[in-house]
């Protein structure tokens, strides 16, 4: 007799990486500043963006939330498609990363060189996404700047396997 455990029974595609927060550089050349001055880069406001889930099964999500400047009171991820989102009951400070893996279930906090786990502010009404086949919209804010924070959206697409 013959018994197989397949704990991950999926093939994995290729990681997709997304730049939620769309920062943009203004730096061009010819270089040339008038007096009233010029931005050399600025931060797209309109903050929805699309994850395409290009698997044959749901797929989880690798969520960095950085903290970019001064401090951000409570980031939330939303999926704007069916109104789920994922709260983070913590004040970040500048050079904070959480870390939200909704595969494994974690929330990891890096600060100063030293990782906590975070998973005790999460807030009880938070969902664990699953991304279905095709396209999810997601957004962010915060209770206060949400302009202080660089959000990346990790995907890895699932295809039936073992």
């Amino acid at each position: 007799q013959i018994s197989l455990l397949a704990t991950q029974p999926f093939w994995m595609g290729y990681k997709s990486e997304i730049d939620a927060s769309k920062e943009y550089s203004n730096f061009r050349f010819p270089f040339n500043i008038n007096e009233t001055g010029i931005a050399f880069s600025g931060i797209d406001l309109y903050k929805n963006t699309n994850i395409v889930n290009t698997g044959e099964v749901p797929t989880g999500l690798i969520i960095k939330i950085e903290c970019k400047r001064g401090t951000v009171n409570n980031p939330v991820i939303y999926n704007a498609v069916n109104g789920n989102h994922f709260k983070i009951n913590y004040s970040l400070i500048d050079g904070d990363l959480i870390t939200i893996d909704t595969n494994k279930k974690t929330v990891l906090l890096e600060r100063d060189a030293e990782t906590f786990n975070l998973i005790g502010y999460k807030d009880p009404t938070s969902t664990w996404f699953q991304v279905p086949y095709g396209v999810s919209t997601f957004t962010y804010n915060a209770d206060n700047v949400s302009e202080n924070l660089s959000v990346i959206i990790e995907t890895t697409p699932l295809f039936y396997g073992v």
